[in-house]
């Protein structure tokens, strides 16, 4: 090889040796980690941050006050509120169509109606195109048909005002409550007064516990 050749190829390999390492550290700065700028400490900053940190003892404080208090309280028990009061005995005007005896156990079958007296019993005759004033100052009206089943308290008296001879009493007088059934049971002419007439019923909870002819004349 000539001398000019020899110093040709020595100048290319320097060159190529002079790329590869200008290329390796130019990609070893390249592979090097960003790093992140070191923070600036202002004094605007650092007031922040300590109304911060008092603000987070004031919280925490408040938060172990309330939890205090709470834990210290007293608890008020609900008050009970009692079920209203059952209603008392009623008074009702009836018609009796049937009394049922059975196993020990007296039933009576009543038609709801109406005893008025006074203005109400005028009232109602004028309404209904009857003498009015009504004679005797009393007026029935039974305009609802619909019939009651209802229970008989065991072992009551029945007070009455008519005879089963047709006669009356106004004072009243008292018979068993079997007796008083065997006029519906087996009915008679005679009997008609007591078994048609009008009664009063005394009603707690569904039951009848008093019964009361009403004297007619």
């Amino acid at each position: 090889m000539s001398p000019n050749a020899k110093l040709w190829t020595a100048a290319v390999a320097a060159g190529v040796i002079g790329a590869l390492v200008g290329g390796g550290v130019t990609w070893g700065l390249l592979r090097q980690p960003a790093q992140a700028p070191a923070p600036v400490e202002t004094p605007q900053l650092t007031s922040l941050q300590t109304q911060i940190d008092q603000k987070d003892l004031e919280i925490e404080s408040l938060t172990q006050r309330l939890n205090a208090l709470v834990a210290s309280a007293s608890v008020t028990p609900t008050k009970t509120v009692a079920p209203p009061a059952a209603a008392g005995p009623v008074k009702q005007f009836t018609f009796v169509t049937k009394v049922a005896t059975s196993g020990g156990k007296t039933s009576v079958t009543a038609d709801y109606a109406q005893f008025l007296t006074g203005k109400a019993a005028a009232a109602a005759a004028t309404a209904a195109g009857d003498e009015s004033p009504p004679p005797n100052d009393y007026y029935i009206v039974n305009d609802n048909k619909q019939l009651r089943t209802l229970p008989v308290k065991a072992g009551i008296s029945v007070k009455l005002t008519a005879r089963d001879d047709g006669t009356s009493e106004p004072e009243g007088y008292t018979v068993s409550l079997a007796n008083w059934a065997k006029y519906y049971v087996s009915p008679t002419e005679d009997a008609r007064s007591i078994t048609e007439g009008p009664y009063w019923f005394t009603i707690a909870d569904g039951v009848v516990t008093a019964i009361e002819e009403q004297y007619t004349p």
